[in-house]
């Protein structure tokens, strides 16, 4: 019994002198791939143990020397069928996320377009050049004040470490506080002016709380979609873009056309809709279950503000990019002429589409229970492929 006893406990310290060994060697690595290559260790390898060998020591003196000399190493055990039917499915996960996100942004974007004719027809060039305008600064605001907060939310969300209702709390509360600092820089907005054919001058000062709602409720939405990718409602994400666009078109027929709020009904179709795509949300996906203020998790939060902040300046020049010529034109021109020009622009566009398309199912994938060499193979496959479509 007492050798049996000693057994046990030897087997139990061995096993634990290999596990610390193997994260000392790996401590300069990713917290992901720690876990996951942990994962595949052990799963591709067993440790059989000799109890012959053992039961065999008849010295308590020479029982350690014994299992010292007698212990077995580890050995490969060769990938399964399963193991390597997993590794297929990550390409066929791909191509099936891209394909979903292929149906909900084309759906809504050939909608847009569809309208386009009634947009012109229900306003003026004048007040299309307006309303766009509102809509570009408020796509330049979303990135600072949410800090990029979103991206940062499909990057831990899809992290099984990271609890989900930390992630997602803390993303509102940023969202939360980024919206508040924010309300006192409003004279900013009289920076942006504009002149009319009519030769009437004004600046968007004069739309400040429908901006600053605008931005809230982008905001705010835009945390939720991406949270509910990262829980892997991948098919709903895609359906809430095209209610969203859906919405929209209703009540923009309802507030131009019935209410003839032109340029406030434009923008308050998209800020309704928005609204009420976060309502469903929270609704269908349960999202209120993930919410919880008490003891918010700071060293998280310090984690995923580090992730998103260097996003923001890469999202304020990509908007600055194609934001500033229609600025320009507004000011030096007319907002008619801006109007033709942001008309004519949404062309080029859908080409950019295409690669956001992929690049919103690329970012699940990229989070796997892969090791750092298969992650390795996997990426180059995949750059490879996309470079390859792009360039033809």
């Amino acid at each position: 019994t007492c050798i049996r006893f000693k057994f046990a406990a030897a087997a139990f310290v061995e096993a634990a002198e290999h596990f610390i060994i193997f994260q000392t060697k790996h401590l300069d690595t990713d917290d992901q791939a720690l876990h996951t290559t942990y994962k595949k260790v052990s799963q591709n390898y067993y440790y059989p143990v000799q109890v012959s060998a053992f039961c065999a020591c008849k010295h308590e003196n020479d029982f350690h020397h014994r299992c010292m000399a007698d212990r077995p190493r580890y050995r490969p055990v060769p990938h399964t069928p399963a193991e390597k039917g997993q590794k297929m499915n990550q390409y066929k996960r791909l191509l099936g996320n891209t394909f979903i996100f292929a149906i909900g942004t084309f759906s809504s974007k050939i909608l847009v377009i569809l309208m386009l004719r009634f947009y012109t027809g229900m306003m003026t060039q004048d007040e299309m050049g307006v309303a766009d305008l509102i809509i570009k600064t408020t796509s330049i605001l979303y990135p600072v004040v949410s800090l990029s907060i979103g991206q940062a939310v499909i990057r831990y969300g899809l992290e099984r470490k990271y609890y989900k209702r930390s992630v997602f709390t803390i993303a509102l509360v940023t969202v939360l506080c980024g919206f508040i600092i924010a309300l006192p820089f409003h004279p900013l907005l009289s920076l942006i002016h504009y002149n009319t054919s009519a030769g009437v001058t004004g600046s968007l000062l004069e739309y400040q709380w429908i901006i600053y709602l605008y931005v809230l409720t982008s905001c705010t939405q835009n945390v939720c979609s991406q949270f509910i990718r990262a829980l892997g409602h991948v098919r709903l994400y895609a359906i809430d873009g095209i209610f969203r666009t859906f919405v929209t078109i209703m009540l923009n027929i309802l507030y131009l056309k019935v209410f003839r709020w032109n340029i406030l009904g434009y923008v308050f179709s998209i800020i309704c809709s928005d609204a009420l795509s976060t309502v469903c949300l929270f609704i269908i996906a349960g999202l209120w279950k993930y919410v919880k203020l008490k003891r918010l998790d700071m060293h998280l939060w310090r984690g995923m503000l580090a992730y998103s902040l260097p996003l923001v300046p890469d999202a304020i020049l990509v908007y600055i990019i194609g934001f500033s010529d229609q600025v320009f034109l507004a000011s030096m021109q007319d907002t008619a002429v801006s109007a033709i020009y942001s008309i004519a622009y949404r062309v080029p566009t859908l080409i950019a589409l295409v690669a956001s398309i992929f690049v919103d199912a690329w970012q699940i994938s990229m989070v796997n229970n892969n090791t750092k060499e298969e992650q390795i193979t996997f990426f180059s496959n995949v750059g490879n492929t996309y470079s390859s479509i792009v360039f033809i």
